[in-house]
C-alpha cells in the first residue's frame, strides 16, 4: 500500500509505471499474523488500476500509463491472464491498463521439451523471486520435486505448452500479456550488486536494477538523426543523378554530419546527467534510484 501511494504521486506528475506483482502471495495463502487467507495479487492490481484512473494529467484528458508484470510461475497466473477479458466482473478486470509477463528461460525450455509447468505460492518459494538464470532453475527444480512429494501446500501443475498456448491466445485477442525475458534483462544488469531487475516499464526500453526502497527511473532523450544529414548536398547529388548509384558507405561518409552528431550526443548526455541532479522527484524512492545509479537513456528518431 505504500507503493500505491508512490504510484499516486508519480501519476499526478505525469509518470507512467511498470510494476511487478510476482512477490505477492497467492490467493488462499495463510497470513499467519492474522490467521486469515490472502486475497492474492488480483485485488491489489485492481487497487492500482483504480488509483491510475483517478489521476488526470495535463489538460485533464489524459491518464497515466501503467503496466503490471507477473512471472508465469505464480499460482494466480490464470487469473492474471484474464485481467484484459472483455467479459466477467469489473472487480477482476483492468481494461484500461496494460499487462506483461516476466519470463525466465526455464519456462521456454519446458515449452520446447513439452514438459510440465509448476505454479507456486511466492510465500512458499521466496528464492524464486530473488534469483535468475541457472540459480533460478536449480531452485525451481527443487520446489517442483517438493511439490511432487506433497511437501508444498499450494501449487498447480499443467503442461507448459498449454499455458504458453493460453498466453498466445490472450495476446492475439487483447494485444496484452507481451513477453519480456527475465534472464536476458538480468544477464545485462549494469548494477547487479545493487539489486535484480524485476520488470521493465510500459515501453520496455528501460532495464534498471531496483529494490523495495529504490524505484527505477530513467532520464531519457533522443537525437533527431534527420537533422544530422546534409540535405542540400543530397538534393544536389540527386539532381545530378549520382546519389542512387552511391554505396551505403559512401552516403554515410559524405552526407552525414558526424562531427555535429558527436557534439549533439555529448551535449545531450551532459544535459541528461544535469537533469538527474536538478530534477523534481515526486517520491523519495525514485530520487534514491536516480542518484544512486544515475541511469540515462539516449535514443534516436
Amino acid at each position: 500500500m505504500e507503493k500505491a501511494t508512490e504510484l499516486a504521486q508519480l501519476s499526478k506528475y505525469d509518470g507512467g509505471m511498470g510494476i511487478s506483482f510476482t512477490k505477492l502471495r497467492a490467493s488462499g495463502s495463510l497470513i499467519k499474523k492474522i490467521n486469515q487467507l490472502s486475497s492474492g495479487p488480483i485485488p491489489f492490481i485492481k487497487v492500482y488500476d483504480t488509483i491510475k484512473n483517478a489521476m488526470l494529467q495535463g489538460t485533464g484528458k489524459k491518464r497515466s500509463a501503467l503496466v503490471f508484470y507477473l512471472e508465469p510461475r505464480h499460482y494466480n497466473i490464470e487469473e492474471f491472464l484474464d485481467l484484459k477479458e472483455t467479459n466477467g466482473s469489473d472487480y477482476l478486470r483492468v481494461r484500461t491498463c496494460n499487462t506483461a509477463l516476466w519470463v525466465p528461460d526455464e519456462f521456454m525450455k519446458r515449452i520446447e521439451a513439452d514438459d510440465d509447468r509448476y505454479c507456486f505460492d511466492p510465500n512458499e518459494t521466496e528464492e524464486l523471486t530473488s534469483t535468475w538464470g541457472e540459480e533460478f532453475e536449480r531452485w525451481y527444480a527443487y520446489y517442483a520435486e517438493k511439490a511432487e512429494k506433497g511437501e508444498i501446500k499450494m501449487f498447480k501443475k499443467m503442461k507448459a505448452r498449454a499455458l504458453y498456448r493460453e498466453i498466445m491466445l490472450k495476446l492475439a485477442k487483447t494485444g496484452n500479456f507481451w513477453m519480456n525475458f527475465k534472464d536476458t534483462h538480468n544477464r545485462h544488469n549494469q548494477a547487479p550488486s545493487y539489486g535484480n531487475i524485476h520488470s521493465s516499464n510500459l515501453c520496455t526500453e528501460i532495464s534498471i536494477a531496483n529494490r523495495g526502497d529504490s524505484t527505477a527511473v530513467c532520464t531519457l532523450a533522443s537525437v533527431n538523426l534527420f537533422a544530422m544529414i546534409d540535405h542540400t548536398r543530397v538534393m544536389s547529388e540527386k539532381e545530378k543523378g549520382k546519389f542512387e548509384s552511391l554505396s551505403i558507405e559512401a552516403k554515410m561518409k559524405d552526407f552525414v554530419d558526424w562531427d555535429g552528431l558527436k557534439e549533439t550526443v555529448e551535449i545531450a548526455i551532459q544535459a541528461l546527467d544535469n537533469i538527474v541532479d536538478f530534477n523534481f522527484y515526486p517520491y523519495p524512492d525514485t530520487e534514491k534510484n536516480s542518484l544512486d545509479l544515475r541511469p540515462l537513456g539516449l535514443g534516436v528518431l
